[in-house]
């Protein structure tokens, strides 16, 4: 059986994962003020930046996915759409 189109949606899996990170991430911060070991509290400290920058580049992902699909799903006209992508692409031949 085919999974939902929801389901494929890429927007929707990066969304998801968000969603579980940040609940580790925090778990994480809470579970600081739970330990007296310095080394575990660090640990848990830096796990939890690492997820933050986990969280960021999947929002950042996402970011990216709308404005690659926002022409195929009508959210902007595809002018303004074609307008950003050249842009992009010069940017990128350029640097």
């Amino acid at each position: 059986m085919a999974a939902p189109a929801t389901e494929r949606d890429p927007r929707h899996r990066t969304r998801k994962m968000q969603k579980r990170l940040q609940e580790i991430k925090d778990h994480l911060r809470s579970d600081i003020e739970k330990v007296d070991e310095p080394q575990l509290k660090a640990m848990f400290e830096t796990s939890a930046e690492v997820l933050g920058g986990l969280i960021k580049a999947f929002h950042d992902y996402g970011d990216h996915l709308t404005w690659e699909l926002a022409p195929r799903i009508n959210l902007c006209p595809a002018s303004d759409f074609d307008e950003a992508a050249a842009g992009l692409r010069d940017e990128r031949s350029r640097g």
